[in-house]
């Protein structure tokens, strides 16, 4: 069974309350820090799911990206700034790997 036919054989609150849990523990199940249990239900019901794929791909690079970032920016322009030149470097050790 993909992960389609798994959330539509949830009734209306399963589906809702297991997005609800997800979304409050994203960046726990990303980090490798959410409890084994919430992980394999979480990847047993969604395993395949492009969009939560993707999306869980993007909040991972924009943690990283943060981190790279190192302290928090002072303004706007300075983390904008700042941003750009780890993408930048990213960028460049790609080209050159």
């Amino acid at each position: 069974m993909n992960a389609d036919e798994r959330l539509l054989s949830m009734t209306r609150e399963e589906r809702s309350k297991l997005c609800r849990d997800v979304m409050e523990q994203l960046s726990e199940y990303i980090s490798g820090d959410a409890q084994a249990e919430f992980c394999r239900q979480v990847e047993e019901m969604l395993d395949g799911c492009q969009p939560f794929e993707a999306y869980c791909n993007t909040l991972r690079a924009t943690i990283d990206l943060a981190n790279d970032c190192g302290e928090p920016a002072a303004d706007l322009d300075d983390a904008y700034e700042r941003s750009v030149e780890v993408v930048r470097r990213r960028l460049a050790e790609a080209r050159d790997a």
